[in-house]
């Protein structure tokens, strides 16, 4: 009972803010969004939906929980570590102490931007590789490869490329003429062509996942991105050429030597081309096709 009073309460102050704002001829609607924002439970239950998107392990022998179970900034650092990492490329030492990911999500949800944390993001999925048991080395990089990319995909794109085969922005089995039996709505722009190779090959998704490599890059330095916490992984400035000889192709992400490095990179790129305006008519640009593709 005390929980609902309390409950009611909060409501009720509310309320009593949209009246007192508009009849000061304030606009109301924005003042409450701020009002509500600023309670601590508005960026824990922002922080928890976030980990949902972008499919974060809790548990088990992928568990991102070093980097997002545990804070080095308290429960409200404010946004500029957000605003760091948001304007600075991953090489770069961000706000100039450590974090964790915990801490940029309440940071971004504090700047009211979430694209840092999901372009931060793109180097814990790599962090956590599957063991792969019982494989040679060369087939083991390549199932961890798989295993990243399509929790990119499933984050990032909401798209399964091996989909694409019967379902893209042109035309899809779904399609029907009866709006009944109609199951096909179009994403604009046709961006898959500038997402994947295309036309669609055997090997599509391989080359795709060729930028989640993980031999040679993660642990094979010590750069940690935008100088956040040790434990949450730390990857190679550079690699040599990909050990399975596999030629990249995920937007404009290309050749033997992709890295997340590249992919966070384009991701950048696209958000900042993207920021304040939605794409219109055909996507031609790599970089804003999968940033704009996603919903």
């Amino acid at each position: 009972m005390a929980a609902a009073r309390s409950a009611r309460t909060r409501s009720d102050v509310y309320v009593d803010l949209y009246r007192a704002a508009a009849a000061a001829g304030d606009a109301p609607r924005p003042l409450v969004a701020r009002a509500i924002m600023a309670r601590a439970e508005f960026r824990e239950r922002w922080v928890d939906f976030a980990i949902d998107a972008l499919h974060v392990q809790r548990t088990d022998v992928q568990s991102e929980a070093a980097c997002w179970g545990q804070a080095l900034r308290g429960p409200a650092p404010g946004a500029a570590l957000a605003a760091a990492v948001r304007d600075q490329p991953a090489t770069a030492a961000g706000d100039g102490a450590p974090f964790t990911l915990l801490d940029l999500a309440r940071s971004a949800i504090d700047l009211d931007d979430l694209t840092p944390l999901w372009r931060a993001q793109l180097f814990s999925l790599i962090a956590h590789p599957i063991p792969a048991a019982n494989l040679d080395p060369l087939a083991a990089e390549l199932a961890r490869r798989d295993d990243a990319g399509a929790s990119f995909e499933a984050a990032y794109l909401h798209r399964d490329p091996v989909c694409l085969g019967c379902h893209t922005s042109d035309a899809s089995v779904t399609d029907s003429d009866d709006p009944a039996l109609d199951r096909f709505w179009p994403v604009a722009g046709a961006p898959e062509a500038a997402v994947f190779a295309w036309p669609l090959a055997a090997d599509t998704a391989t080359r795709a996942h060729a930028a989640f490599r993980i031999d040679g890059f993660l642990d094979g330095g010590r750069i940690h991105p935008w100088g956040w916490a040790a434990t949450c992984g730390q990857f190679a400035t550079a690699v040599t050429d990909d050990p399975a000889g596999i030629d990249a192709h995920l937007g404009a992400i290309t050749g033997r030597r992709a890295t997340a490095l590249d992919l966070e990179a384009a991701l950048a790129r696209g958000l900042a081309a993207l920021r304040g305006r939605a794409p219109t008519g055909p996507i031609a640009d790599p970089d804003t096709a999968w940033p704009g593709w996603s919903p």
